[in-house]
C-alpha cells in the first residue's frame, strides 16, 4: 500500500512538473527580411555585395547563419571596416539577433558577400535569396538589382565597427534606421 502511494505522488509530482513546464512562456523569434538589393554590374568579376535588413519582433533571440541563391556558388556574411587608411574585409559565421533587435547590411560595413556569380547583374534583375536563421529556418526574399538601393540605410562612417551588443559579430555602433519608411519591395516574414 505505501509502495502504491508513493507511486501516485511522484507521478502527481511529474505530471504538475510536466504542466508547470508547458505553461511557461516560449521565447520566440519572429524575422522580417527587408531591403534586399545589390548594384548592377555586381558579379562581372565573379563577386557580388548583397545588402538588407532584419527585424526580431518576437521576444526570443535567433542568429543568421547562412545564406544561398541560385545565382552564385557561395554567400558568406562579411563585415568590412577601417584599418589605418585600408578598408579590410572579414568573413563572419555567424550573427545573433537579439529580441527586439534591427540589424542593416549595408555598404561599407555588414554585407552578404557572393562568390562566383554566374551572370553580370543588370538594372532590373531580380534574383531569390535564401536566408538561413537557427530558429526561424530558412527565409527567402527576392534581392532587386539598382543603383540607388531600396530605402537603403546610408552607408557607415569609417571607425565605427569597434563595440557592439550583438556578439562582438564586426556590426559595431552601426547607425541603425527605422522603419518609418514603411513596406517594401523584397520583404519577408517568418515567425
Amino acid at each position: 500500500m505505501r509502495l502504491a502511494i508513493f507511486l501516485l505522488v511522484i507521478a502527481a509530482a511529474i505530471l504538475g512538473l510536466a504542466l508547470w513546464l508547458d505553461r511557461q512562456p516560449d521565447e520566440k523569434s519572429v524575422i522580417a527580411v527587408s531591403h534586399a538589393w545589390t548594384r548592377p554590374g555586381s558579379g562581372t568579376n565573379g563577386t557580388a555585395a548583397v545588402y538588407f535588413e532584419i527585424d526580431n519582433s518576437g521576444d526570443g533571440g535567433d542568429q543568421l547563419t547562412g545564406a544561398q541563391t541560385p545565382v552564385a556558388e557561395k554567400a558568406e556574411m562579411h563585415t568590412s571596416q577601417m584599418q589605418g587608411d585600408v578598408m579590410q574585409m572579414r568573413s563572419i559565421a555567424s550573427i545573433d539577433i537579439h529580441a527586439d533587435e534591427h540589424i542593416a547590411f549595408s555598404p561599407g560595413g555588414l554585407h552578404l558577400m557572393l562568390t562566383g556569380v554566374r551572370n553580370a547583374l543588370a538594372e532590373g534583375d531580380h534574383f531569390p535569396l535564401t536566408l538561413e536563421f537557427g530558429k526561424a529556418g530558412a527565409i527567402t526574399v527576392d534581392v532587386a538589382v539598382t543603383e540607388k538601393g531600396l530605402a537603403a540605410p546610408s552607408a557607415v562612417p569609417s571607425g565605427t565597427m569597434g563595440d557592439n551588443k550583438a556578439g562582438d559579430k564586426g556590426m559595431g555602433d552601426m547607425p541603425m534606421r527605422d522603419d518609418s519608411m514603411g513596406k517594401d519591395h523584397g520583404a519577408a516574414a517568418h515567425p
